[in-house]
């Protein structure tokens, strides 16, 4: 059962946060798509996990968050209020996955809400120079300081022709 969870939020907004599956008793994980990625693509992973986690995942309705810094903006505040209201919530720390530009929102939103999170996993998330991002405050994350936070990156590998190895780490990002 999919479920519509409503959070608080300063700005109006069109984005949604949606419970796949949810209990008292396990741990929470929030998925975060990436450029122009569905919510939908949270179905198939949260079967995946078995019902093993709390699964929430966002909904940006596939908006273009690699193409112009104000879009990513947008989705990492709405992402940022989901991880506060859910941390309130739930009452313990969630484990974020941001797939693509996804884990680019995440990095973004941990500027207001690190005390929430306990884990970060970035899947082919271009954190190092990339070529196709050209809007300078795409660059590193320079200061945002990782430490104490579980940081696990993982590239497409070397056939993956929108994010190579290169850009999934960079040193200017503490892990």
């Amino acid at each position: 059962k999919i479920e519509t969870i409503p959070v608080p939020s300063q700005e109006p907004t069109h984005f949604s946060l949606y419970a796949l599956e949810h209990s008292t008793s396990k741990p929470s994980l929030l998925f975060i798509p990436g450029h122009a990625g569905s919510w939908r693509q949270g179905i198939n992973l949260c079967a995946y996990l078995e019902g093993a986690w709390n699964f929430y995942v966002t909904d940006f309705h596939a908006s273009a968050s690699a193409l112009h810094w104000s879009v990513l903006s947008d989705q990492a505040a709405f992402t940022a209020a989901a991880i506060n209201h859910l941390g309130e919530l739930r009452g313990s720390q969630l484990t974020l996955l941001g797939h693509s530009m996804g884990g680019r929102v995440a990095l973004e939103a941990l500027k207001t809400s690190r005390q929430h999170v306990n884990a970060l996993i970035l899947i082919s998330t271009p954190v190092g120079p990339h070529p196709l991002l050209l809007d300078p405050r795409f660059a590193p994350e320079a200061g945002l300081d990782l430490q104490g936070l579980d940081v696990y990156s993982l590239s497409g590998g070397a056939t993956d022709p929108l994010v190579p190895m290169k850009s999934c780490r960079e040193r200017s990002v503490r892990f």
